[in-house]
């Protein structure tokens, strides 16, 4: 074996993320914290200062009193449990002036990490966990503090606020926030335009501090001293110091702690005149963080930072051999006319053009899975951007790092003309069509067929490859075969390259979105239902939440994508209720920006004539962006491919006595067996009681979305006479203020022997009708008591 300290180290991971994948490895702490809302005093030692939050690790947690107030602190508490040494986030009423490494007495309400309730729907608690952060603690106050600190952390931290106060008095605002995330580490400052336009065109990952700033810093300052003729151990030792305070100062992340960690090791191997081993240095680091953080070798960071320099060492040069072999050489130009030196000259812009497609294309293909596992799509001209930025970054960086000096601030104008050029660029790239691919998640199973497509690729640039196994049969004298098909060769290699590439963007590509569901999310106190058709069309029914900031953006958006979803056929809202429609606002208003296609909208005659802000709002985008507008009524019927729709009320006639009396109801019939699916908004009153009279005729409704979120003044008794129907779910925000669904409307529907569910318990409920029977999936499990009732 070639390398068995670097295969110690893949199985030590593997088998660390296996453990993590299966639930096998004690990732967290089983410690009863207090309820959220309870305010407690905490004790612990400071360990990182951000701007509006701080860390504290070492943490106690003491008791409290549930709703106190945060500024009253009793004389004595008691520990929930002495050893539980906690990391918590700390945020404050008011940031208070301390230093890393001091002892602090902090007095807060308790507010854990929530769960994410839909599919592709950001989880707080999973990201913070895989920081290592046990809970947070909000609305707080300082109470006491020691005075301590740890000096050298401290005095790296005051280091990186002056080179911060350097950065912005040498360039415009936005380009120095990006500087100081590039140069720095600080992520807080960063403008939110421009790490969303570098996140939507592919180079996100230049903002991290990765081998890039470690060669030029490490090796800069290695190469410096030696110049100066200092001897090579000093050399090392001081350049690898550097490095690692380097580290400390920019917050020591998974891409600074692997790239410095393998210098350090190349230092070392180079001081001890061993042979440096890149993959074999890449194992060590990686294993150390697998021991030392189990939970952050399953997060995005780790996965692609990891992923990306795996890329580098192993598929790139098998990609470059198997491609680049099959180009015709360049021919020997021995003369010094200008023709020659021409042709010698397109002759290395060619390669060198070459290699970086293969190589920017190499790391994006290696990486795929895990890009599309936590953010769902790619942008499509990724390869060509990564073509033109990253050799300019070398540049960028020194630059920026040149501008540090006093003195040498002009180098700062070299930075904003690059910073400038990439906005540009990705402007661009964001003008043209087809800029981004939108699969969804991939199964698990589509991941490792996918790889192993990977491994055939590696094992064709190998010598004993598997091409030349097959050659190897038809020819058997393998001379012959190298001198007179060698041509053959590279373009067998190229063909079946490029046939591999093609099956495993179609297997990453499948499933693909699942037909005849209806998917009713949970979007606090509110409303959406995103439904895909037989036909693939795809319609949402009412979007929005008075509960969650920004539905759109981070609930109904994320969820689309996570299903590869990029056209919207259809939107219907039901009535003017900012609690059904804030979130449909958001995606008309941003569906240039986050790459949607909308067909259509639909209203009901009475919001036509509707006089609200929010509808004014929505006539007003449909017309800004070309979207048309409809209005149906009872009687409209379609089809999308088999699947029949029929709104069922208001008459084109109907006289709300308010808008949600006047609320759309939309029964869907799916195939095969004719199921059925009801959406009826908000409706209540004379509307429900015409809602009734329509639905009497069909012979059983199978799924009923609760009309108004499980109100007491909805789904009166009359109604579920005349519906029957099998199956409710109740849209409603956990500890809403309404106390929806109301206890009055469940006894109801246990009288009319409807089991239900409640989407702030179950998270996303996800209906499957094109079986014979309906299959019901939640996002979370269900109680034992759901559980009963489906049955």
């Amino acid at each position: 074996m070639r390398r068995p300290l670097a295969f110690v180290c893949s199985l030590i991971v593997a088998l660390i993320f296996a453990g993590n994948l299966l639930g096998i490895l004690p990732l967290r702490k089983n410690i009863p914290f207090p309820e959220d809302g309870e305010y407690v005093t905490v004790s612990g030692v400071t360990d990182e200062i951000h701007d509006n939050y701080i860390i504290v690790k070492n943490a106690v947690i003491v008791d409290g009193c549930s709703g106190g107030d945060s500024t009253d602190a009793p004389n004595a508490f008691h520990a929930v449990d002495d050893n539980a040494h906690l990391t918590l986030l700390i945020r404050f009423i008011e940031m208070p002036q301390l230093q890393i490494g001091e002892g602090v007495m902090i007095r807060g309400e308790i507010a854990s990490f929530s769960h994410a309730m839909n599919p592709g729907q950001f989880d707080a608690y999973d990201y913070y966990t895989s920081k290592g952060y046990d809970s947070s603690v909000r609305n707080s106050v300082l109470i006491s503090a020691d005075g301590k600190c740890a000096t050298v952390r401290e005095y790296l931290r005051r280091f990186r606020l002056i080179l911060e106060a350097r950065i912005y008095e040498v360039c415009p605002e936005k380009e120095a926030s990006v500087l100081c995330d590039l140069l720095l580490g600080d992520k807080e400052g960063i403008d939110d335009e421009v790490k969303t336009l570098y996140q939507n065109s592919g180079i996100a990952h230049i903002l991290s501090i990765s081998g890039l700033h470690i060669s030029i810093l490490g090796m800069g300052c290695y190469s410096l001293l030696r110049k100066l003729k200092c001897r090579d151990i000093p050399a090392a030792l001081f350049s690898a110091g550097i490095l690692v305070l380097y580290g400390i100062m920019t917050g020591v992340s998974i891409s600074a702690s692997r790239a410095i960690g393998m210098f350090v090791i190349r230092m070392f191997s180079h001081l001890f005149g061993r042979t440096e081993d890149p993959p074999t240095s890449l194992g060590i680091m990686a294993t150390i963080t697998a021991l030392t953080d189990p939970a952050a070798i399953t997060g995005v960071s780790f996965l692609l930072s990891y992923g990306a320099a795996l890329g580098i060492m192993i598929f790139l040069p098998a990609v470059r051999k198997v491609l680049l072999s099959g180009l015709r050489r360049g021919g020997r130009y021995y003369g010094d006319t200008a023709a020659d030196r021409m042709r010698r000259l397109l002759n290395a812009a060619g390669k060198s053009l070459a290699n970086g497609m293969v190589s920017s294309l190499s790391i994006i293909l290696f990486t795929l899975p895990v890009q599309l596992w936590f953010f769902f799509r790619v942008p499509v001209y990724a390869v060509f951007l990564n073509l033109l930025i990253l050799p300019c970054m070398s540049l960028l960086v020194f630059a920026g790092m040149l501008m540090l000096i006093p003195g040498l601030g002009f180098a700062g104008s070299i930075s904003c003309i690059l910073l400038d050029l990439f906005e540009w660029l990705c402007r661009l790239s964001e003008e043209l069509p087809f800029h981004s691919w939108t699969p969804g998640r991939p199964t698990v199973s589509a991941i490792i067929v996918y790889y192993l497509c990977v491994l055939l690729i590696i094992l064709s640039g190998c010598d004993h490859s598997a091409v030349q196994f097959f050659l190897r049969l038809h020819f058997p004298d393998m001379r012959l075969l190298h001198k007179a098909h060698v041509e053959d060769v590279n373009r067998i290699r190229v063909v079946a390259f490029t046939a591999f590439i093609v099956l495993m963007l179609c297997i990453i590509n499948l499933p693909l979105p699942q037909r005849d569901t209806s998917t009713q999310l949970y979007v606090g106190q509110g409303n959406c239902n995103v439904m895909i058709t037989d036909a693939g069309e795809v319609y949402t029914f009412d979007g929005g939440s008075t509960s969650q900031k920004q539905v759109g953006e981070y609930i109904i958006l994320p969820f689309l994508r996570y299903s590869g979803i990029s056209r919207i056929d259809a939107i219907f809202i039901s009535h003017s209720d900012e609690d059904h429609m804030n979130g449909c606002l958001e995606l008309l208003e941003n569906m240039d920006e986050w790459d949607l296609d909308i067909g259509s909208v639909y209203i009901t005659p009475q919001q036509m004539h509707d006089s609200t802000e929010n509808t004014s709002e929505l006539l007003s985008l449909c017309y800004t962006e070309g979207i048309p507008i409809r209005c149906i009524s009872a009687g409209d019927e379609w089809y999308s491919g088999d699947t029949q729709f029929t709104c069922l009320h208001p008459t084109a006639d109907f006289k709300p006595e308010d808008a949600n009396s006047g609320s759309m109801c939309i029964l869907a019939t799916f195939p095969p067996n004719q199921h059925t699916l009801l959406l009826p908004g908000d409706v209540q009153g004379a509307g429900e009681s015409a809602l009734s009279s329509a639905i009497s005729e069909i012979i059983r409704l199978d799924v009923y979305i609760t009309a108004h979120h499980g109100s007491s003044g909805s789904t009166s008794e009359e109604f579920l006479d005349a519906a029957r129907p099998r199956l409710a779910i109740n849209s409603a925000g956990l500890n809403n203020r309404y106390g929806h669904p109301h206890a009055e409307t469940l006894a109801r529907l246990d009288a009319a022997g409807c089991a239900y569910l409640n989407t702030f318990e179950t998270g996303a409920v996800t209906l499957d009708f094109s079986g014979s029977d309906i299959s019901v999936r939640t996002y979370n499990d269900m109680t034992e008591r759901d559980r009963t009732n489906i049955d």
